[in-house]
């Protein structure tokens, strides 16, 4: 296996974004190098799919729509799915949204989402 090949052990990848476009070019920027991603847009789907499946990774957009933001799927993916790693996008992060974030566990990363046209 060359470094390139993620391995089959950890490849697959729940992606969380209310924007169509972001959401499908995550998922097929992971596929091109051999992950297997699901594509969400609301909290509320996160969430079942997290309490049914095995996930490796999430890539979660902190603004949803619906009941449930992407602080509260954190927050709540904790306690079903604790040893899942989370990298957090958003385009609208405050400083306390950001502190938020960083306080679960496991390590989580932030990144600016960028703005499609």
């Amino acid at each position: 296996m060359t470094n390139d090949t993620p391995n089959p052990d950890l490849a697959k990848i729940l992606v969380v974004d209310d924007e169509r476009t972001t959401r499908m070019a995550i998922c097929e920027a992971l596929g091109l190098v051999g992950y297997t991603a699901t594509p969400v847009s609301t909290g509320e789907e996160a969430l079942r799919y997290l309490a049914h499946e095995h996930y490796d990774g999430v890539i979660l957009d902190l603004n949803l729509p619906g009941s449930y933001s992407g602080i509260d799927v954190l927050e709540q993916a904790e306690a079903i799915a604790p040893r899942t790693a989370f990298i957090i996008l958003t385009a609208y992060a405050s400083a306390d949204t950001a502190i938020t974030a960083l306080r679960s566990e496991p390590m989580i990363i932030c990144a600016s989402q960028p703005h499609w046209r």
